[in-house]
């Protein structure tokens, strides 16, 4: 399909040629196409897709708007965007054959919503420029790449770099890559906006992941989900929440885990089935008298690599801030069920399965932790 056109300027109509599968072998888009108009092709059955011009720019490419393109099952030839601005969301979306696109090597367009999501094929080169294109945030939108499953990267290498501003909720949920980079950020003001499950199930991760400064210091619900064969994490210093299901599954981390004194939560879920965590769990608590430190139901469920460790809890100045805050009967040595409902609570079955050897409170040993309070199946303290 080519289209001829006497005006500079011509905008192809909302679904125009919607589910025309017919349209096959190549669609040739002339620079004299401004605006691709919503689902115009969506579900056509063309092979490829060439833009004419061989130079687009912000102000000579066309708009590709919502779904132009979506559900062009038939797509499997490389797309050469040029420097266009922005891919609307769902503009490819369900492409599952399209193998590759390429943007060149200074131009970075917005990805918004869906933009490639479902497209189970698409392997191509993500290299983010070195050097921020434009002065405006710069965001990769929800379920942007979401569902890529063969999405690897520069030789299965993703670099995120600093001058992004956000990933929003599962922007790249599934993906392939091996070695997932975020560029150091300078300072706390710099911190990336990191959404509900944006890598979560990027099943292949295998390196050492270092997470840069996060906005709302928090890492959220399901960021890293279901990637089993992380080897390593390290957290910023920023950190005082990590969400539910934040780490869940990540199977593959080795070693022992300690959490930052800065963290003021651990919630449900957030380190279930880490069962590759071993030796002993270290958690510092800052005592506040407007903050309770709270570890989450079901938080460490699962880990059970801990089988041979032991739990260390330390609450900082805790002589002294229990005198302040707490009970000073004759049960005043009792832990957890004075102590710990001041500074912390445990939620129901958080450390379940876990089988620490042994549980310690500042240096203390504790013989009879009890179920309410989380150590259900926890063997050895019972």
């Amino acid at each position: 399909l080519y289209f001829e056109t006497k005006d500079s300027s011509y905008s192809i109509p909302y679904k125009a040629f919607y589910e025309m599968s017919n349209l096959q072998d190549k669609l040739i888009i002339p620079s004299s196409i401004t605006i691709i108009g919503e689902y115009a092709f969506s579900g056509c059955g063309f092979y490829h897709v060439v833009f004419e011009s061989q130079i687009l720019t912000p102000s000579t490419s066309p708009t590709i708007k919502e779904g132009a393109f979506y559900n062009c099952k038939n797509l499997n030839d490389t797309i050469n965007f040029g420097n266009i601005a922005t891919i609307s969301k769902r503009a490819f979306a369900g492409c599952s054959r399209l193998p590759s696109i390429d943007f060149g090597t200074s131009n970075l367009p917005i990805f918004e919503r869906s933009a490639f999501e479902d497209c189970s094929s698409l392997d191509f080169k993500v290299n983010f420029p070195t050097t921020k294109p434009g002065t405006n945030p710069y965001i990769i939108n929800k379920y942007a790449f979401s569902g890529c499953s063969s999405l690897e990267g520069t030789h299965g290498h993703l670099i995120i770099p600093a001058y992004i501003d956000t990933i929003d909720d599962y922007a790249f949920q599934g993906c392939a890559f091996q070695h997932l980079e975020f560029k150091k950020r300078d300072a706390q003001s710099d911190a990336l906006t990191l959404g509900v499950g944006a890598f979560s199930g990027c099943k292949y991760i295998s390196f050492d992941l270092v997470l840069p400064y996060l906005k709302g210091k928090k890492i959220p619900d399901r960021s890293f989900s279901g990637c089993s064969r992380i080897q390593y994490i390290e957290y910023p210093d920023n950190i005082k929440i990590i969400g539910k299901y934040a780490f869940n599954g990540c199977s593959g981390v080795k070693g022992p885990l300690e959490i930052p004194s800065s963290v003021k939560r651990i919630e449900d879920y957030a380190f279930a089935g880490c069962s590759g965590y071993s030796g002993s769990l270290t958690i510092n608590v800052e005592p506040s008298d407007d903050v309770q430190t709270i570890i989450g139901p079901h938080a460490f469920e699962g880990c059970s690599g801990f089988k041979k460790g032991e739990l260390h809890i330390f609450v900082e100045n805790d002589e002294e801030s229990f005198r302040a805050y707490g009970n000073t009967g004759p049960n005043q040595n009792q832990f957890p069920y004075f102590r710990y409902r001041y500074f912390l609570r445990i939620g129901t079955e958080a450390f379940k399965d876990t089988k620490f050897k042994n549980v310690y409170y500042n240096g203390r040993f504790q013989p009879d932790c009890d179920y309410d309070i989380g150590f259900s199946h926890t063997k050895g303290i019972h």
